[in-house]
């Protein structure tokens, strides 16, 4: 409305003094017609005027004409106002969020409502997950240590791999074949990208996993699955045997390496013993897994454990209350491998990480790698800058550590805990708010993170009045991406 006014008050100055100009600015003079123009250039007397004009006397002045005009313009602009915009308004800004939904469309972002395009304009915080967003989410095999550390050549190759390079005793080989032929979901051609990198890796050195599967896991088996807290996946094999414990039941597990490497009591030696694992030796490889992490790698160890008839329960399956984690898979393992597999980083995500701090959006990486791991990988991003995780407090927290730093989420009544995430969204609140306040200023990596530590950030940031945008590729992403001013759902996930 403005606008109109604006332009409508150009148009007649500008009109005005045009003709002021052309007239020597003689407002009531009669020497113009309405139009500006000159009506008697050859002093003819007036009566001939009026004759040669039907009987009108064109010599009015200007005046009229300029009148006449601001009424025309005065007219059209309450008309506009009046009835375009109240009407016009609403459909415009339809029409304006679904083409910028069709231009979204165009890059592959679906938007699943309308209103979601001007929200997302607004965002001022981006809690983005790592793999699948940051990263290409095709992982590839690159280091391993078995007994000893190697780093594989030809990664991305196709030709088989020399396994005696990095094992040598066979017992190792056909453990670590079992625990990934076995305790994997999927195939070459149709499984996740972790998964499918250790698939590709055992099929370079010779193993056919599927006759594997048909060898140890019969119709029925236990396998207790994967997931964000759990932070591992176990199967138990069927020996076509039994072993040195007169039994024929074994258990295969692998996951997050310093989780695994905890259960564990022995280890394999080059020679595929079993060793003790001494205070010195889990330094040794607490080192190891330091190196692997440092180098954006994503450490994953292998362990297995032959079970007693009996042995956590009569169907192996038993759990401590409220554990998720079977007794069985608790201690006394035997650590068989660890391996370092490589996300690479997509290429236009450390222009876009600068081109969001220049706009005043703040990039926060969440992910349930270890906390080096996730540095290095941010680092990579542009996320964190030189050494700053070490310079400043809470630039990269694990996700425990920030449940517990700000007090998780609490009832606003009680200040009693809450378990369960969204079930009473009005009633939640941030235990302790000062603390959120810093994790606000200075958090860059959320690391280990589980679904509900996700959801307290999430949470978090909006109660401090920031407008959040959480990206996730899995089903542990939900909470987050629901309590999300906006959520973007990334294709490549679950």
């Amino acid at each position: 409305m403005y606008c109109a006014i604006l332009i409508i008050h150009c148009l007649l100055l500008r009109r005005f003094i045009e003709s002021m100009m052309r007239r020597k600015f003689d407002l009531w003079g009669g020497e113009l017609t309405n139009l500006g123009e000159f009506c008697n250039p050859d002093n003819k007397p007036l009566e001939e005027i009026i004759a040669a004009n039907d009987g009108e006397n064109p010599c009015t002045g200007y005046l009229l004409g300029f009148v006449k005009d601001i009424l025309g313009y005065l007219i059209v602009g309450v008309a506009i106002v009046v009835v375009a915009v109240p009407e016009g308004l609403p459909l415009a800004v339809m029409i304006s969020l679904s083409y910028s939904i069709s231009k979204m469309l165009a890059d592959n972002n679906f938007v699943k409502r309308l209103a979601s395009c001007e929200i997302m304009g607004g965002a001022n915080n981006i809690c983005s997950d790592k793999t699948g967003t940051l990263t290409k989410n095709q992982m590839t095999w690159t280091q391993i240590w078995a007994a000893n550390d190697f780093k594989l050549k030809d990664v991305d190759g196709t030709t088989p791999h020399n396994v005696s390079e990095f094992i040598q005793a066979e017992k190792t080989k056909e453990l670590l074949n079992q625990s990934v032929a076995c305790n994997c979901i999927g195939t070459v051609t149709d499984a996740g990208a972790t998964e499918l990198a250790m698939l590709k890796f055992i099929s370079r050195c010779g193993c056919d996993y599927e006759a594997y599967r048909t060898k140890f896991l019969p119709k029925e088996y236990l396998r207790f699955q994967f997931d964000s807290s759990r932070k591992r996946m176990s199967t138990v094999l069927v020996l076509p045997e039994n072993h040195e414990n007169g039994h024929n039941k074994r258990l295969l597990t692998k996951g997050a390496s310093e989780i695994v490497v905890e259960t564990c009591s022995h280890y394999l030696d080059a020679n595929g013993e079993r060793v003790e694992l001494d205070d010195n030796k889990k330094q040794e490889l607490a080192a190891t897994i330091k190196t692997y992490a440092k180098q954006a790698l994503r450490t994953i160890a292998f362990a297995y454990k032959d079970l007693a008839d009996g042995e956590g329960g009569p169907e192996h399956d038993d759990k401590a209350d409220g554990s998720k984690l079977a007794n069985i898979e608790l201690e006394g393992l035997t650590l068989i491998a660890i391996a370092g597999i490589k996300d690479i980083i997509r290429d236009e995500v450390p222009g876009a990480v600068i081109t969001c701090a220049q706009a005043g959006v703040r990039v926060r990486m969440v992910t349930g790698d270890n906390k080096i791991t996730a540095i290095a990988i941010a680092k990579e991003c542009g996320i964190i800058e030189n050494e700053e995780e070490e310079l400043q407090e809470c630039v990269c927290m694990e996700g425990p550590e920030f449940n517990e730093y700000v007090g998780s989420l609490v009832h606003k009544k009680t200040r009693e805990r809450i378990l369960v995430m969204g079930a009473d969204v009005p009633n939640e609140t941030i235990g302790n708010l000062d603390a959120m306040k810093k994790v606000r200023n200075n958090l860059k990596v959320l690391a280990r993170s589980r679904p509900n530590d996700k959801y307290i950030m999430v949470a978090g940031l909006r109660q401090l009045g920031d407008i959040v945008a959480v990206t996730g590729d899995g089903t542990n992403d939900a909470p987050a991406l629901k309590k999300a001013d906006v959520g973007f759902a990334m294709k490549t996930g679950t």
